[in-house]
C-alpha cells in the first residue's frame, strides 16, 4: 500500500528550500476544507489556506481574496464575484462575501497575505470550486429504479396473517377501523398488536402500524358525540417494536369501538399503508372482541389479508414467502439485494462546451457514459438518514460526451438505503428497493442548453452479470451473463423495461460534504496456505477494509467463492466468530472466454485474512491484490518514538479509524454493525483530528447527529438512527448522546471554525436543557436512555449515576463555552452556573474530604438459592461465583457478591464472597444448610472505581486540596486492579489522561506500556493490528476492529510527542508543546499539519539532556515546555531572551516559554 506519510527528513529539505525564497509561501487552498470541490451548495463557502515560511516570528497582519468567474479575470487580477480588498486579519480562514452565487456557478480564486512588517506577498496559484444546484426547483429528475423491485408483491418481510388496507400516495389519507360488539359491553383497555411476527428482534422494524391517529367509543354506529378513549393525533406515535401496544382508561360501556387513523406510516417509496394483527378489547383479562363485527374504510381482502383476522384472537403473523422474482439463484447463498441496470440513449446535435452530472441514489451508484466510468468515487452517494438528507455527486462530464449519439447508464445497488446494515438479519432501514436520480445539464458550443434526466423513458433490467449486491453480505458476478455494450450507443434493448419512476420526496437534497470513498491502495498479501485441498488462506498482516481483487481464467462455469474474516483457527481455516453471521463473501462465474478480473463494486468487507476456493490450479503472486478503501481524507500526522510498544500503538489507532471511515464512523469494520454509534466515536475525536484531515467528516457526522434529533432534544446513540427512527430505543444515553456537544467543540478547538458551532449549537443546548429539565436536582438519575454505562469496563465499572452526571456537568461546561465564543454571554453565564452547580451536587453526592469518589449503590441482587443448591452434592458446596454458575446478573457491569446465610456444624452465620471467587464449604459428614442466598449489589456498598477517578479529573469536577487526595486514590485503586486498567468506553481515555495531567505521567506510561491483559498492548500481543472493542474481545468474539481504544492516539500525542491545542486559541493560533520524557520514552519525532501550516516537534533525552528541534507555523504562538533548569536552557546555542521568545513562568518544576513562529533548537539539563 502507498505510504501517505512524509518523513521529517522530507521536511526539512522543505523548510531549507524555502529559505532562499524568504517569504512566507501560501500553500493547501482550500473551499469548504475540500481542494477544487465541485458542486458545493454552501451559499457562502468556507475559504482557508496555509502559510509557511523559513523566517521567525512571522505573523501575517492582512489578506486580500480574489474570486472571478473565469481564469482570465483572475490572472487580471480582476475579482468580478468579490474582491475582498485588504482585510485587516491574521486568519487563514475567511467565509465568501461577494456575489450571490448561482446553482451551477464556476468560481476561481487565489489570495494573498502581508507579513508582519506589512509587506505585501505574492498571490498564490489560483483554485477553484463549483456550485451545485442550491434550490429545490433546481432538480428535474425523478427517481427510477427495476419495476420488477418497485412491485409490492415483491417486497420482503412483507406480514401476512393480518389486516392490510390500500395503499396511499399521501400519509394523510384518513383510514378507519370500526368494531362492533353486538351488544355494549364494559372495558377498560385497548390493544393494538402491530403486524409483526411474535419472534422476530426488536431491532426489525414494524411494517405500516399507523403514526398518528386515536380511539373512540360510542353507542352509535355512526360514531355521533364519541368519547375519546386515547388520542395521539397531535404527534407521531413512537414505532413499537413489541407485539402489544396497551391503552388504558378508566372503564367504559360501549357497542362500537373505532380506531381512526390520520397519518399512515410510509411502507416505501411513496406508498403509505395501514397494517394491523390485533385490534382486541379487555375487560379486566378478558378479551370481549372475539368475534366481534369490522368495518373498515378499506381492505385487501385474500388469504393472506383479511380483516377478519383483526377479532379472531390469534395473532400468528408471518412473513410472506420470499419474492421469486428476486432469487439471484446463486448456490449457497440467498440474497434480495438484486443489482438494477439502467440506461438512457440522446443525441446531441452540436458539440458540448460544458456538461455536469449531479447524480444520487437511495442506495450505492455508478454512472457510465458512453461506456466510460463517471469517477473514481465508491459506495457513493454514501450514508445519510435518506428520509431527511439526501447527499448528491457532481461530475464534470464534458470530455465523456461528443456530438450524436450517447449514451447515459447506471448501476443502481441496495447500498446503506435497503441492505443489510445490521446484527441479526437487519435490512431494508430506509425502503426495500434502491432508486437512482440523475441529472445531466449540458451546455452547447452554440449557447443552447440541454437536459437529461431519469424518468420513464430509461430502460432497465435486473439481468445483468452482477447478480446481486450488498453492503454486508458481499456480491455475486456471473461472467456468463455480461452484456457488452450495454452502456454504450446502439445497444439492443429487446427484453429491457420502461423504468419505474416516482417524483421526489420531500427530503433535504444536499451536496456531499466530504471527500468521498476511494479506492486507497493496493496491499499483496504476506504469506498464504492451502488448508483444504483446493482452498487457500491467505494473511495480509494487517486488518483492512476493502476487498480482494483476483484475475483468473477457467472454464465456462467455474464457480469462485472468496470470503473475509478478522481472525483465523489453529489450523489455519478461516475463523467467521467475530463476524456475527455476516457473510462477507463475494461468488464469481467464469464464461470460459479467458482471464478476468473479480473484483466487487457494491459491498466492502473487514478482514485480515481471505479464503479462495474454486481456482483451477494453485494462485500465483500476481493473481490476488487486496484493495483498501475508505474516505479520502488526507493524514496530517507522523508520530514516532523510541518506545516500540507506543509506535504499534499509534500505528493500531491510525489502522483502527481509517478502516471505519465510511461517510459516518461505522461501529465495525467486519461485524454485521456498521452503523454509527456516538458513544464509540466520542473519546476519539482528537485522534482522528490528529491523524488526519477529518474535519469535513466530523462536521458531516454533526450534521447527522442533528437530523436525528428528538423534538425534545435527546440526540440518539446512533446517527442516523436507522432502522430505530421513531422509536425510544438507544436514545439519549449518557456518554453517547453528550457526543453531540463534545464532537463540534473539538473540531472547532483544532480548526478555529466557528461555524460549525453556529450550526450546532441550538441543538447542543437542547440537549443539555433536557437533562437538566428531568433532574432538577442535578445528579443525573432520571431519563438515562439506554443506560450503557462504562460498556464493556475490564473490571469494576464507574457506577452509572456518577458517571452520567459527570457527563452532565461536562457537556454543560463545553455549552458555557460555546456560548462564549458565539457572542451569546447571558447563556454563557447561565450555563456557566449550571455547571458550577452540578459540580457541587456532584461533590456533595459522590466526593468524600479524603478524595474517595464513590456512589452508594441502590442493591441490585436477586434470589438464586435453588441454583447454589443445586451445585451441592453429598453435602458438599463447590462453585465460582459468577453469573453463569448463579444463572442471573442482577447488576450488570459491576462487582457483584454472593452474600450466603448457612447453617454449618449447628451454627447460622452469613458469609460474602465476591465475584469470581471460588467457594468450597461443607463435605462429605459435614451438615451444611443454605438457609439464604442472595447474589447481586447490597446496601451501603461503594463502588470505588477508576473511571469514577477518571471522569472527574478529567471533566474539572474536584477543587484542591481534594483533588491531590482523589489523584492518589485513583493511583492506590490501579494498584488494587493489579496495576491494569479496569476501564471501559466512558474512560479508557480519560484514565491515563487525567494521570499525566495530574503529576502522574510515569503511572499513565506504564499502564500503556503494558501487553498483558488488561492492556492496550495484550491486543497486539494477542495477534490484533488494530484496536478491538473490548481487551478480552479475542475470548468474547467480539469485534477486532472498534473505535474506542484507538483514542490512546491522544495521550501519545499530547503526552509523548507533546502538541496538545488550545481551546482559547482555536486553530492553533496558540497550542501547547509539552514534551514528558520517561523511563518509557527517550525521543519522540512527530509532525502534524495543522490548518495553519507544519508543526514539528523533534526531542530527544540522552542522560542529563534535553533537545528539540520545533515548528511553529506563521501566525501561530506556542506555549513550551522545556523539561530541565531555567538557568540552563538555551536555544541555538544562547540563552533564551532573542527573537520574540518570552519566558512566562515554572510548572511542574520547568520552565515554560511564548515561543512565535520559526524553527528552534532548545536545549536544556535536567
Amino acid at each position: 500500500m502507498k505510504n501517505c506519510s512524509r518523513s521529517l527528513s522530507a521536511m526539512a529539505l522543505l523548510l531549507s528550500a524555502g529559505v532562499a525564497q524568504g517569504t512566507m509561501r501560501i500553500d493547501r487552498l482550500r473551499c469548504e476544507s475540500l481542494q477544487n470541490p465541485r458542486g458545493i451548495d454552501a451559499p457562502k463557502p468556507r475559504l482557508s489556506w496555509v502559510l509557511e515560511s523559513n523566517e521567525r516570528n512571522q505573523s501575517p497582519v492582512a489578506y486580500q481574496i480574489l474570486v472571478a468567474s473565469s481564469p482570465a479575470a483572475l490572472s487580471r487580477g480582476e475579482g468580478d464575484l468579490w474582491d475582498s480588498g485588504k482585510v485587516a486579519s491574521g486568519d487563514s480562514l475567511a467565509e465568501y462575501l461577494g456575489k450571490p452565487l448561482r446553482s451551477g456557478a464556476v468560481c476561481y480564486w487565489k489570495v494573498r497575505v502581508w507579513d508582519a512588517v506589512g509587506k505585501p506577498g505574492p498571490y498564490s496559484v489560483s483554485a477553484s470550486w463549483t456550485m451545485g444546484l442550491l434550490n429545490r426547483s433546481d432538480w428535474k429528475a425523478e427517481w427510477i429504479t427495476s419495476p420488477l423491485l418497485a412491485d409490492p408483491a415483491n417486497r420482503p418481510r412483507t406480514p401476512i396473517r393480518c389486516y392490510r388496507g390500500e395503499l396511499s400516495s399521501s400519509p394523510d389519507t384518513p383510514r378507519w377501523i370500526s368494531l362492533d360488539l353486538g351488544t355494549a359491553r364494559s372495558f377498560d383497555r385497548i390493544v393494538l398488536t402491530p403486524a409483526r411476527p411474535d419472534s422476530i428482534n426488536h431491532d426489525t422494524a414494524t411494517v405500516g402500524f399507523p403514526k398518528r391517529f386515536r380511539l373512540i367509543a360510542s353507542d352509535h354506529p355512526d360514531f355521533q358525540n364519541p368519547k375519546v378513549l386515547f388520542d395521539q393525533t397531535g404527534s407521531d406515535y413512537p414505532e413499537p417494536r413489541s407485539n402489544a401496544c396497551e391503552f388504558r382508561f378508566a372503564a367504559t360501556s360501549a357497542r362500537y369501538v373505532r380506531l381512526e387513523v390520520s397519518r399512515l406510516a410510509p411502507w416505501d417509496a411513496h406508498d403509505y399503508v395501514l397494517f394491523l394483527a390485533q385490534f382486541s378489547l379487555f375487560s379486566d383479562v378478558d378479551n370481549v372482541s372475539i368475534g366481534a363485527g369490522v368495518t373498515v374504510s378499506d381492505s385487501v381482502e385474500s388469504d393472506q389479508w383479511s380483516k377478519r383476522y383483526l377479532v379472531d384472537g390469534k395473532p400468528n403473523v408471518e412473513y410472506a414467502p420470499f419474492p421469486a422474482a428476486l432469487d439471484p439463484k446463486v448456490p449457497g447463498v440467498f440474497s434480495s439485494s438484486r443489482t438494477t441496470s439502467l440506461r438512457r440513449d440522446f443525441t446531441l446535435d452540436a458539440p458540448v462546451r460544458r456538461a455536469t452530472l449531479y447524480g444520487t441514489a437511495r442506495g450505492f451508484y455508478e454512472a457510465r457514459i458512453n461506456g466510460k466510468r463517471v469517477g473514481d468515487s465508491l459506495l457513493a452517494p454514501g450514508f445519510t438518514d435518506f428520509h431527511r438528507r439526501q447527499n448528491y455527486e457532481s461530475h464534470d462530464v464534458t470530455a465523456l460526451l461528443q456530438k450524436g449519439p450517447n449514451t447515459l447508464a447506471a448501476l443502481l445497488g441496495y447500498g446503506w438505503y435497503a441492505g443489510h446494515m445490521n446484527l441479526f438479519g437487519n435490512a431494508y432501514f430506509y425502503g426495500y428497493f434502491p432508486q437512482f436520480a440523475a441529472q445531466l445539464e449540458i451546455e452547447l458550443t452554440d449557447g443552447r442548453r440541454v437536459l437529461i434526466r431519469t424518468d420513464k423513458q430509461w430502460q432497465t433490467t435486473l439481468d445483468g452479470s452482477v447478480l446481486w449486491s450488498d453492503l454486508l453480505e458481499g456480491e455475486a458476478v456471473d461472467f456468463r451473463k455480461e452484456l457488452p455494450g450495454w452502456d454504450k450507443p446502439g445497444f439492443d434493448v429487446s427484453g429491457w423495461q420502461a423504468a419505474w419512476s416516482q417524483p421526489l420526496g420531500s427530503e433535504e437534497f444536499s451536496a456531499q460534504r466530504l471527500p468521498p470513498v476511494k479506492v486507497i491502495g493496493e496491499m499483496k498479501p504476506v504469506s498464504q496456505k492451502e488448508v483444504r485441498p483446493g482452498v487457500w488462506v491467505y494473511d495480509m498482516g494487517q486488518e483492512i477494509t476493502g476487498w480482494v481483487r483476483v484475475k483468473v481464467a477457467g472454464p465456462a462455469g467455474t464457480h469462485i467463492v472468496l470470503r473475509h474474516a478478522e481472525a483465523v483457527k489453529p489450523d489455519g481455516e478461516i475463523d467467521t466468530a467475530s463476524l456475527w453471521g455476516t457473510p462477507q463473501r463475494d461468488d464469481y462465474f467464469l464464461d470460459g472466454k479467458g482471464p478476468c478480473t473479480l473484483e466487487p463494486r457494491f459491498t466492502y468487507h473487514g478482514f485480515r485474512y481471505f479464503e479462495v476456493s474454486g481456482l483451477a490450479s494453485p494462485p500465483t503472486e500476481d493473481t490476488v491484490v487486496a484493495i483498501n478503501l475508505h474516505n479520502t481524507l488526507e493524514e496530517t500526522g507522523d508520530f514516532e518514538c523510541s518506545n516500540p510498544m507506543f509506535n504499534r500503538l499509534m500505528t493500531a489507532s491510525k489502522w483502527t479509524q481509517r478502516n471505519l471511515m465510511f461517510d459516518v464512523p461505522a461501529g465495525c469494520a467486519a461485524r454485521s454493525e456498521r452503523l454509527a454509534w456516538t458513544g464509540d466515536i466520542r473519546p476519539c475525536v482528537q485522534t482522528a483530528l490528529f491523524n488526519f484531515d477529518s474535519s469535513t467528516f466530523l462536521e458531516k457526522f454533526s450534521a447527522d447527529m442533528r437530523d436525528d434529533q428528538k423534538p425534545d432534544g435527546r440526540y440518539t446513540d446512533i446517527a442516523p438512527h436507522a432502522h430505530l427512527a421513531g422509536t425510544e430505543i438507544c436514545v439519549g444515553s449518557p456518554g453517547w448522546a453528550d457526543a453531540g456537544v463534545s464532537l463540534p467543540w473539538e473540531v472547532y478547538v483544532n480548526t478555529g471554525d466557528r461555524r460549525i458551532l453556529a450550526d450546532h449549537y441550538e441543538s447542543a443546548k437542547r440537549w443539555v436543557d433536557f437533562v437538566h429539565s428531568q433532574n432538577p436536582e442535578l445528579l443525573w438519575t432520571n431519563a438515562r436512555g439506554m443506560d450503557w454505562g462504562d460498556w464493556l469496563s475490564a473490571g469494576l465499572a464507574t457506577p452509572k449515576e456518577l458517571g452520567s452526571t459527570a457527563f452532565f456537568a461536562h457537556s454543560t461546561n463545553l455549552l458555557s463555552r460555546m456560548a462564549r465564543v458565539l457572542g451569546k454571554d447571558e447563556d454563557g453565564a447561565r450555563y456557566e452556573a449550571l455547571f458550577r452547580g452540578i459540580k457541587a451536587a456532584f461533590i456533595a453526592r459522590y466526593v468524600s474530604p479524603e478524595g474517595s469518589i464513590a456512589s452508594p449503590t441502590v442493591p441490585r441482587n436477586a434470589d438464586v438459592k435453588t441454583a447454589v443448591q443445586g451445585q451441592m452434592k453429598d453435602g458438599r458446596l463447590e462453585l465460582t461465583v459468577n453469573n453463569a454458575s448463579l444463572g442471573t446478573d442482577p447488576a450488570p457491569n459491576v462487582l457483584k457478591h454472593l452474600l450466603l446465610t448457612i447453617r454449618f456444624e449447628g451454627r447460622q452465620e452469613v458469609r460474602e464472597y465476591a465475584e469470581d471467587r471460588q467457594i468450597d464449604l461443607g463435605g462429605p459428614g459435614k451438615n451444611l444448610e443454605i438457609i439464604e442466598a442472595r447474589y447481586g449489589t447490597f446496601e451501603n456498598q461503594e463502588e470505588d472505581a477508576q473511571g469514577s477517578y477518571a471522569l472527574a479529573l478529567q471533566f474539572g469536577l474536584l477543587d484542591e486540596p481534594v483533588r491531590s487526595k482523589a489523584i492518589q486514590k485513583l493511583v492506590a485503586a490501579i494498584k488494587r486492579d493489579g496495576d491494569h486498567p479496569a476501564t471501559g468506553f466512558w474512560s479508557s481515555l480519560e484514565m491515563i489522561q487525567a494521570l499525566s495531567g495530574a503529576g502522574q505521567h510515569e503511572k499513565a506510561s506504564q499502564i500503556v506500556n503494558l501487553n498483558t491483559y488488561p492492556s492496550l498492548g495484550y491486543m497486539l500481543e494477542a495477534g490484533g493490528t488494530t484496536f478491538w472493542e473490548s481487551f478480552d474481545a479475542d475470548r468474547r468474539t467480539l469485534s477486532l476492529n472498534h473505535w474506542t481504544h484507538s483514542a490512546c492516539g491522544e495521550w501519545l500525542w499530547q503526552n509523548v510527542a507533546g502538541l496538545r491545542p488550545d481551546p482559547d486559541q482555536p486553530g492553533y493560533r496558540g497550542f501547547t508543546v509539552h514534551p514528558r520524557p520517561t523511563s518509557e520514552v527517550s525521543w519522540s519525532k512527530a509532525k502534524y499539519r495543522s490548518v495553519r501550516g507544519p508543526i514539528v516537534i523533534d526531542w530527544r533525552v540522552e542522560k542529563d539532556r534535553f533537545s528539540m528541534e520545533l515548528t511553529v507555523p506563521p501566525g501561530s504562538v506556542a506555549q513550551v515546555h522545556i523539561p530541565g533548569t531555567a538557568a540552563s536552557v538555551r536555544e541555538g546555542g544562547r540563552p533564551i531572551g532573542t527573537e520574540g521568545i518570552r519566558f512566562l513562568r515554572m510548572e511542574e518544576g520547568s520552565p515554560v516559554y511564548s515561543v512565535p513562529s520559526g524553527t528552534y533548537r532548545f536545549t536544556a539539563t535536567r
